[in-house]
């Protein structure tokens, strides 16, 4: 994708600001999206506000059943920018599951990058 349209790869380089790559199996219609991002010194950093930034160890995390997944509370800064009803939803079934230490993470990147939302007031 760039500039928001979606582009044909030719199997150049990807440069900034491409973030996401876009896939489709042509035959049985599948797709796939794949999503790049920064790191810095071992640090994740949020491409919509450099100022935010995360260990990258602690942003993966495995399931009881082998099943890796992106930390919540990274996730939850994502679906903050245009908060859906489904975003709400899944807001309120994960906060409390989160530890303090994630909670103040979340809640100090959305004072950063989001300081009048209405999820700060559930932090």
């Amino acid at each position: 994708m760039v500039n928001g349209e979606l582009v044909i790869w030719e199997g150049e380089n990807l440069q900034r600001p491409i973030h996401e790559i876009h896939c489709q199996n042509v035959i049985n219609g599948t797709s796939l999206e794949v999503l790049l991002n920064e790191i810095q010194h071992n640090d994740w950093i949020f491409r919509r506000d450099e100022r935010i930034r995360y260990s990258f160890e602690k942003m993966k995390s495995v399931h009881i059943e082998d099943i890796p997944y992106l930390s919540p509370e990274v996730v939850l800064l994502y679906k903050a920018k245009d908060t859906r009803a489904k975003d709400q939803e899944d807001f309120l079934r994960v906060v409390d599951f989160l530890s303090s230490e994630e909670k103040k993470w979340l809640q100090t990147a959305m004072q950063l990058h989001m300081p009048h939302h209405k999820w700060l007031e559930l932090l």
